[in-house]
């Protein structure tokens, strides 16, 4: 199974899961890591308009988002994108470069990436914890719960 932490800097849990820059993806066996690496998001970002298809053909494209700015205090985010012009297009790249995964990790995901993912037949986990290493823990301990998520 693999299970990856949404993350900006490789140590730390990103607060907006569908601007994160980059995940830890974790290859788990039993209740352990076998090994993990940082993927970036770099996958080429679909033209405005574009629909990535999902599981069960549905597809999505997305709109423009709205956020308050409480998640600057994270590690590594003075330099982050907030996203402005980043819009659905990231979202879709997230979802395309986190596609062999299983379960997915953040602090925080908005309406639109919690469709994407569920509609990739993905499941959310959300955490107040900022530490990759400590989320992945508390999932293999199985202390954190899959998030509600809808088409």
């Amino acid at each position: 199974m693999k299970v990856t932490v949404a993350s900006n800097n490789g140590k730390t849990v990103a607060y907006h899961l569908g601007r994160a820059q980059g995940f830890v993806v974790a290859e788990v066996v039993g209740e352990e890591v076998k090994e993990s690496t940082y993927r970036p998001v770099t996958e080429s970002v679909p033209a405005r308009g574009a629909r990535l298809q999902m599981r069960h053909g549905a597809e999505t494209g997305g709109h423009g988002h709205r956020h308050g700015h409480g998640c600057c205090g994270e590690e590594g985010e003075a330099e982050h994108r907030h996203g402005h012009g980043q819009g659905a297009g990231h979202g879709i790249a997230v979802v395309t470069t986190i596609q062999d995964c299983d379960a997915v990790i953040a602090r925080g995901a908005g309406p639109g990436m919690i469709r994407n993912l569920a509609a990739a037949g993905k499941k959310l986990y959300l955490t107040e914890l900022t530490s990759v290493d400590e989320a992945l823990n508390a999932f293999l301990k199985g202390d954190l719960k899959p998030a509600v998520m809808s088409v």
